[in-house]
């Protein structure tokens, strides 16, 4: 039961396993990630596609080819990713709240895009397959069509691809149950688990960059275009340090409680 409004005992410090243990620190962590939501809504929600619909537009006033365009857009739209992925961590806020709200939104970003950009080429094969690149399919298949031109093992939609795919979504079930561990304040077991997810996420990116190198010499990256290989990289590294953070820091908090515990000599909660 929680302690009544004005208590003076924070109803949190009753479980020791919580990263902040006083309302005042969870009220600015609460904070950190309102902010965050806020920059990341403007960044990826509107600016990526702002991004992509101009590209759109430009590509049929100017005729350009659309796989360049596609590829251009992705590379214009990149730095909001960026922006959105990595501003938790550089907003004016302690730094344990900063981790903390950085792990959060990553691994709901990473959800998110898993949702939004891994999973229909797979689950609506059908409606990806074949289509023709003209300005017409453009604007439907923008967002796609960058990478998936640029990662031959993307655009070809091979058994390889649909393995590395179907792991990642392996990985965001254990996400989906860290993140309801946190949400439940069972902090100490939550990251914990979303280390070992992020770490997970570096495996996928290594797995998927190792097969493309050792078994076939990276000719799974296309090499009609400088943009390809660009493209290519930047994403795949991009995944790989964003879960790599995640999985460092999540551990860095759960050794946050653990210290913390230890200096109170608080006896861990078992429950």
């Amino acid at each position: 039961m929680e302690d009544a409004p004005g208590s003076a005992t924070p109803s949190l410090i009753k479980n020791p396993r919580r990263m902040f243990t006083t309302d005042s620190d969870m009220g600015l962590a609460a904070r950190h990630l309102r902010r965050s939501r806020q920059i990341q809504a403007v960044a990826i929600l509107a600016g990526v596609p702002l991004v992509l619909i101009v590209w759109a537009i430009l590509s049929r006033a100017l005729d350009l080819d659309v796989i360049f365009t596609a590829r251009a857009a992705m590379l214009t739209a990149l730095p909001f990713v960026v922006i959105g992925i990595f501003s938790p961590l550089v907003l004016r806020y302690p730094k344990e709240v900063r981790w903390r709200g950085y792990i959060v939104q990553w691994f709901c970003l990473a959800l998110f895009f898993n949702v939004v950009w891994q999973i229909p080429p797979v689950a609506l094969r059908s409606v990806f397959e074949g289509v023709e690149h003209t300005q017409a399919n453009l604007p439907y298949y923008i967002f796609w069509w960058g990478y998936h031109s640029s990662d031959l093992d993307y655009g070809d939609m091979t058994r390889f691809w649909v393995l590395a795919e179907v792991s990642f979504w392996v990985i965001s079930v254990l996400v989906v149950a860290g993140l309801v561990q946190l949400w439940r304040g069972r902090e100490a077991q939550a990251f914990a688990l979303l280390g070992v997810c992020g770490a997970l996420q570096i495996y996928n990116v290594a797995f998927f960059i190792g097969y493309g190198g050792i078994v076939l010499d990276f000719d799974n990256i296309a090499a009609d275009s400088v943009l390809a290989p660009i493209l290519y990289w930047t994403f795949n590294l991009l995944w790989g340090i964003a879960g790599c953070i995640a999985s460092i820091l999540s551990f860095l908090c759960l050794s946050h409680i653990y210290r913390r515990q230890s200096a109170g000599g608080v006896s861990p909660d078992r429950s």
